[in-house]
Parts: structure tokens; sequence; C-alpha cells
């Protein structure tokens, strides 16, 4: 946990200066503190922390329906600071990877089993997401080599297994993708 960048979003002064004491044994660096949501928001994206932790209200503000924008921007997972567990958090938990609780009073132990579980979550989350993206692209790239492989059958008389020879080996030629190539193809008979 050494060099952990934090920013710190806790009400309670007292609170605050407790979480200050534990993260500094941990070897954790705060980035940054506040106690208005937005404002942390802000600091949040100009420091690039590795972990908010947010105290479940702030000033009159509830900070749960804020923790989706550290989750869909990416940013950094969240440990939300509760007084209680309710179903409302809950049921947050199990949409957001990003999002751990940590339930009052804060011990050292508590508070590093939640930044462990918070980074771990969130690095998965992110490595899912990784992997979905490069499903996607190769999906597209499948439909755009069939479009051209289809124009190729159509306009050129190949054969489907001759359609994709061809592909490959223009690929091969030209030194870049086949989705490129069939899209120079596409282009070319559309």
């Amino acid at each position: 946990m050494e060099n952990l960048k934090v920013v710190l979003g806790i009400r309670d002064y007292t609170e605050r200066k407790r979480f200050k004491e534990i993260l500094r044994t941990m070897g954790v660096l705060i980035v940054g503190e506040g106690e208005e949501i937005r404002a942390l928001i802000n600091l949040s994206s100009r420091v690039c922390p590795d972990l908010v932790i947010l105290d479940e209200k702030l000033g009159t503000t509830k900070t749960l329906p804020y923790t989706k924008i550290f989750y869909e921007s990416r940013l950094c997972p969240v440990i939300l600071y509760v007084e209680q567990l309710e179903w409302e958090y809950l049921e947050d938990f199990k949409k957001g990877p990003t999002l751990s609780l940590l339930v009052k009073p804060v011990t050292a132990l508590s508070l590093m089993g939640a930044i462990y579980t918070a980074l771990t979550n969130f690095n998965t989350y992110l490595d899912l997401v990784a992997q979905k993206e490069e499903m996607e692209k190769r999906l597209e790239e499948r439909r755009l080599i069939d479009r051209a492989k289809a124009l190729l059958i159509r306009w050129e008389n190949l054969t489907e297994d001759e359609a994709y020879r061809y592909l490959r080996e223009e690929s091969r030629r030209q030194n870049i993708s086949m989705g490129k190539v069939a899209k120079k193809i596409i282009e070319k008979y559309t």
C-alpha cells in the first residue's frame, strides 16, 4: 500500500483526522480532501488518485448517487463510509465494482480490507472492460470481412474461399489488418 494516492471526503473533522492517522501509518499518500462532493469529483479528476473514500453524506448531499461518476469515468474505486448497512447500499454494491463499503467505526484492519477489496474489484472491472472492448473490435472486424467477402463474391465472381484468400493476401501485401483491407473493398464497391 506504499505510495497509494487517496482523496478523502469525510465530513467529521475527528473522523477525518483518524482516517489520516491510519492511512499514514499504512504509507498511503493523502493527495486531497474536502467536504463537498462536486469539489471532490473535480479534485479527483485533476489529481487522479488510486482511491477515493467518501462519507455517505457530505453536507446535505447523499454521496451514493455520485459514486457512479467515478465508476463510469473509470477514474478510481470508491469506498463509501457508512453509519450502518442499508439495502440501498447493498443494491448499489452489487451493481458497481468500484464501490466498497466501510461501516463505522473505522479500524486499521477494516480500512485495509476495504482498500484491498476496492482496488482488486476495480482492477478486475478494468480488465473485463478491456476484454469486452477487444471482443467488440474483433466482432466489428469480422463483420467487415464478411461484408467484403460478399462484395468480392458478387462483383468479382470469386468463391467464398477465394474471397477470403484475397483479403488475407492483400492484408499481408499491404501490411495492414484484414479489417482495413475489408473497409477499402467495401468503399470501392459501395
